[in-house]
C-alpha cells in the first residue's frame, strides 16, 4: 500500500491540535485474549479524555492506564515475540487486523475493541499491508493473502527468509525479502490467483521497506541504499548512497522523498532538472528513527510521525520540521497505521494496540 500522501501548503494562521488516546488493545500471548482500557462505553471512534498541553507546543500522553504482560523472568522471551510488526485496516470491513512476531495475525472488533479471532501463521509476521479487501501478511518463505469480501485465501511462495516490507503499486504488489529481492507479483482475475512479474535484484543485504509514488517504487535496504525503480519497466534507474547505516523507513510526500535510517538522520530527497533525487535537507534525529508515516491533523496539516529507538514517536510540522508532539510508548512502536475520521493506530513491542484520534481546541473544551 502506498503510503500517505501528504500535502505542502500551509494556509491560514496556526492553531494548536493535539490528539487523545482512545482505546488499547493488549495482546497477551499466555491466555490468547485481550484485555481492553478506554472510557466507559467508548467504541473505537469516540475520542477519549483530552490530555494536557502547553502554550507553545503539544506533548502526546496515554490518558488512560495501560495493561501489559507481566514482567517477570519467565516471561522475557515470551513478551519478545509480542512485538506488533503489521496493522491493517481492509476498505469495507469494520475490523481490524494485527500482526506479530509471535506468528499470530488477530483480528479486532472496531465497535466492541474485543479480539473475534486469532490466526496462526507458523512462522513470525514481518509485515503487513492491506489494499482494498486484501491483507497482505509476510512471513519467513511466503506471503498470505486474504480477500475479507470474499473469504478468498492464497500463499504465495517465492521469497527467501523473512519478508520485510510490501507495497502496492500500478496493479502490482511488491514484497521486500531477507535475500536482498524484490519480488512483483500481478493479479490474474481470470484464475483469481496473484502471478510472479520480475525479480528485482541490487540489493545486497535485506530490504526492508518500500513505498510507491509517481511511477517510481523506492527499496531501503540494510545495505544503506535506497534504490529507486521505474515501476513500468522494473529497471532501477538510480541508487541513493547518502545514508551511512540500515534505511529503516521510505515515504511519499508531495513531490519529495523522506527517508530515515540508524545513522540516526532523517533525509528528505528532491528531484534535480534531470531526473535524479538528491538530498535537499537532512534532519537529525538523535536516537535513530525506526519508522515514518504521514497523514493531515484535524486542521487538514500535514504532519511527519517518526518512531524512534528511544520508545518515542515524534511528531513534526512539514515541511518545517518545527516539533508538534510526542506520543509515548512503553517499547519501540515498529507500526503505525491512519485510519479514517482523523483516527491513527499504533503498535509497540510490548504488544500494545493504541487507537488516537486528532482532536482541535474547540473539541477539547466540549
Amino acid at each position: 500500500m502506498t503510503a500517505p500522501t501528504l500535502r505542502s501548503a500551509f494556509t491560514g494562521r496556526r492553531e494548536s491540535v493535539t490528539a487523545s488516546h482512545v482505546l488499547t488493545f493488549t495482546v497477551s500471548r499466555r491466555s490468547m485474549l485481550t484485555e481492553v482500557v478506554a472510557p466507559r462505553g467508548l467504541p473505537v471512534a469516540i475520542r477519549g479524555d483530552s490530555i494536557p498541553r502547553d502554550s507553545f507546543g503539544e506533548t502526546l500522553t496515554q490518558t488512560t492506564e495501560t495493561l501489559g504482560p507481566p514482567r517477570d523472568g519467565e516471561r522475557v522471551a515470551e513478551e519478545a515475540l509480542l512485538v506488533i510488526t503489521g496493522i491493517a485496516l481492509p476498505a469495507g470491513s469494520d475490523k481490524l487486523y494485527t500482526g506479530s512476531k509471535d506468528e499470530s495475525v488477530r483480528i479486532w472488533d472496531c465497535q466492541t475493541g474485543q479480539c473475534v479471532g486469532v490466526i496462526n501463521l507458523g512462522g513470525e509476521v514481518g509485515c503487513m499491508i492491506s489494499e482494498g479487501p486484501w491483507i497482505f501478511v509476510g512471513i519467513p518463505n511466503s506471503i498470505k493473502a486474504w480477500n475479507t469480501q470474499t473469504a478468498t485465501e492464497l500463499s504465495l511462495s517465492g521469497p527467501t527468509g523473512q519478508v520485510y516490507a510490501m507495497t502496492v503499486g500500478n496493479e502490482m504488489l511488491f514484497t521486500g525479502s531477507q535475500d536482498g529481492r524484490i519480488l512483483a507479483w500481478k493479479f490474474s482475475a481470470v484464475g483469481n490467483c496473484f502471478e510472479p512479474a520480475a525479480s528485482l535484484v541490487g540489493h545486497r543485504l535485506p530490504v526492508i521497506t518500500l513505498v510507491v509514488g509517481a511511477m517510481r517504487l523506492y527499496s531501503g535496504s540494510m545495505d544503506n541504499t535506497i534504490r529507486v525503480w521505474d515501476i513500468s519497466t522494473l529497471q532501477c534507474i538510480q541508487t541513493l548512497t547518502d545514508h551511512t547505516a540500515a534505511v529503516m523507513s521510505v515515504l511519499c510526500w508531495d513531490q519529495f522523498l523522506l527517508s530515515c535510517s540508524l545513522d540516526h538522520t532523517v533525509k528528505v530527497w528532491v528531484a534535480t532538472e534531470s531526473g535524479s533525487l538528491e538530498v535537499t535537507y537532512t534532519h537529525t534525529e538523535e536516537h535513530g528513527a525506526l519508522t515514518l508515516c504521514g497523514m493531515h491533523d484535524a486542521q487538514a496539516k500535514p504532519i511527519l510521525f517518526a518512531s524512534c529507538n528511544d520508545n518515542i514517536i515524534r511528531l513534526y510540522d512539514l515541511p518545517s520540521f518545527n516539533e508538534r508532539g510526542k506520543i509515548y510508548s512503553k517499547e519501540e512502536v515498529r507500526a503505525i497505521q491512519v485510519g479514517p475520521g482523523g483516527l491513527f493506530f499504533t503498535g509497540d513491542g510490548s504488544g500494545d494496540i493504541k487507537v488516537w484520534k486528532w482532536l482541535t481546541n474547540e473539541a477539547m473544551a466540549a
